[in-house]
């Protein structure tokens, strides 16, 4: 499964209220939250946090927000840390996501992954072959 394709089932609950032809700068933005819950999680330090339990990266930010703000905010990084804590949590690699159009004018997800500091044992294996190199074909 490519990580485009795993990041795609994470991100779900929230994907389907956005049209297949829609707008690639909203769905970025919509796409903003899950996929920092996702990087906080794989980037936290902390072997000891427990499952559902937010990162502290997470937590420091929570205390920068207004408090009459702050329960809502907490609620939905809860429901996303727990999501992937429950469902996602071998893949454990820090990830971009970015969201634009292909001539079909369809909506695009494409996730690039950062290799872990630890090399590529936390990737799947079969994203470390090496790849061919591509064909340029005379049009």
């Amino acid at each position: 499964m490519k990580a485009s394709e795993i990041f795609v089932e994470y991100s779900s609950p929230i994907q389907e209220a956005v049209p297949a032809k829609g707008d690639a700068k909203e769905l970025q933005t919509i796409l903003s939250v899950p996929e920092l819950v996702w990087n906080a999680i794989a980037m936290d330090e902390n072997k000891n946090r427990k499952s559902g339990e937010l990162p502290q990266v997470l937590k420091n930010h929570l205390i920068t927000i207004a408090p009459k703000d702050r329960g809502m905010l907490e609620s939905m990084l809860k429901f996303w840390v727990a999501r992937k804590d429950l469902l996602f949590p071998s893949y454990n690699w820090p990830i971009n996501v970015s969201v634009y159009k292909n001539l079909k004018q369809d909506l695009i997800i494409r996730v690039e992954v950062h290799e872990p500091k630890t090399g590529t044992s936390g990737l799947p294996k079969e994203w470390t072959h090496p790849k061919s190199d591509a064909k340029i074909l005379p049009i």
